[in-house]
């Protein structure tokens, strides 16, 4: 009997939940475009934006917060299996280190993707009209920051690395004992 850690782990069951993803990303996509009558344009200040006539965009774009939080759930099922594999093989002071690093790392990058969901969710819903300077400075701003959920997890992870770290601080920290002789001559 293979164990539910297996099964949702085994590479048919990953391949067959990719693969829904993108048919779901590929016909939402598609119905957002047909719907809005979406068009790409280009503002100086802000990058690429969609634009188009209201239709199902919010409602399109709010089910795209699915990959997001789908990925969450395959971080905690992760963090789930790690668990049981550190506690058949590592004492358990090493285990429950390890456990606590990795949840900490989850828990930052799901702080990082709700920060982003709520930032959108204000930026879509509060009224621009008086200060629409202030909206282009927000939108240039989570354009940026948008990338930092998938950024973290990896940073975090060679950050954590006990080799990784001794290398970054060899590259940052001073070059050995490197002594300057100074000699002092008594002026007549």
């Amino acid at each position: 009997m293979i164990s539910k850690g297996k099964q949702v782990l085994e590479l048919s069951r990953i391949i067959i939940l990719v693969s829904l993803c993108v048919i779901v990303a590929a016909i939402a996509a598609v119905v957002l475009i047909q719907t809005s009558d979406m068009r790409r344009l280009y503002i100086r200040r802000i990058g690429f934006v969609d634009s188009g006539n209201p239709g199902y965009q919010m409602l399109i774009n709010r089910l795209f917060y699915i990959f997001p939080f789908g990925s969450i759930v395959c971080y905690i099922v992760l963090y789930f299996h790690i668990r049981r594999m550190t506690q058949q093989v590592m004492s358990r002071r090493s285990a429950q280190n390890g456990e606590q690093r990795v949840f900490i790392q989850l828990f930052i990058t799901i702080l990082f993707y709700g920060a982003m969901c709520i930032l959108f969710e204000y930026l879509n819903t509060k009224d621009w009209s008086a200060n629409p300077v202030t909206k282009i400075d927000l939108v240039a701003v989570l354009n940026i920051v948008n990338y930092l959920p998938e950024i973290s997890l990896p940073l975090m992870l060679l950050l954590s690395n006990t080799d990784m770290r001794r290398r970054i601080s060899t590259l940052i920290g001073p070059r050995g004992s490197q002594s300057l002789t100074v000699s002092v001559v008594p002026v007549p």
